[in-house]
């Protein structure tokens, strides 16, 4: 095998770069456009701010595939786009607050129990640190602890949306021949 000069080094380094860049910016635009979609699908329950998540796909999707620092981008580039297209300031400090205390626990779980926890488990845990985070800005916002009352429905379905989001990064994650594409070179 040749020898590579160190700018054919530099030229394959920054191939790679851009091609994450290019991947991240791509998985970016899906999680936006699925959010998007999603508010369109009419959840009538009794407590606002429940919602499947479907975003969050693309989110635990990149937590094991990307590197710390390049999935919290992703992160708040993704409560960003979401606020501009609700026009709403109150869906950024949400989105953001949520996403956050979401991504430090999933990012913990994955990085600390070393495989113990499955996808799923970690998208249930990040799925409940997000409403809990939202429920935390909620009552600053509020200036009442009375919206912690609507904790315990959002936890529920926390733990069922976290399931299935969970199930489907899962899906994702054993597929080889997509896998191969998020891959390090």
């Amino acid at each position: 095998m040749p020898l590579r000069s160190n700018k054919e080094k530099e030229s394959a380094k920054t191939s790679i770069s851009t091609s994450r860049l290019t991947l991240l910016a791509m998985l970016l635009c899906c999680a936006i456009v699925i959010g998007y979609a999603e508010s369109f699908i009419p959840l009538n329950f009794t407590v606002p701010g429940i919602k499947m998540g479907l975003a969050n796909v693309v989110v635990l999707f990149t937590l094991y595939k990307f590197k710390p620092g390049e999935v919290f981008i992703l992160v708040i580039l993704k409560s960003i786009f979401a606020s501009v297209f609700t026009a709403s300031f109150a869906a950024l400090v949400y989105s953001i607050c949520g996403s956050l205390l979401s991504f430090t626990a999933m990012l913990l779980l994955i990085k600390a129990s070393k495989g113990f926890f499955s996808p799923v488990g970690v998208s249930v845990i990040g799925a409940i640190c997000h409403n809990i985070g939202q429920i935390m800005v909620a009552t600053f916002f509020v200036g009442s602890f009375l919206v912690v009352a609507s904790l315990p429905v959002l936890l529920v379905s926390g733990v069922v949306t976290g399931f299935f989001v969970g199930l489907v990064v899962s899906f994702l994650l054993r597929n080889a021949d997509l896998s191969k594409l998020f891959e390090e070179k």
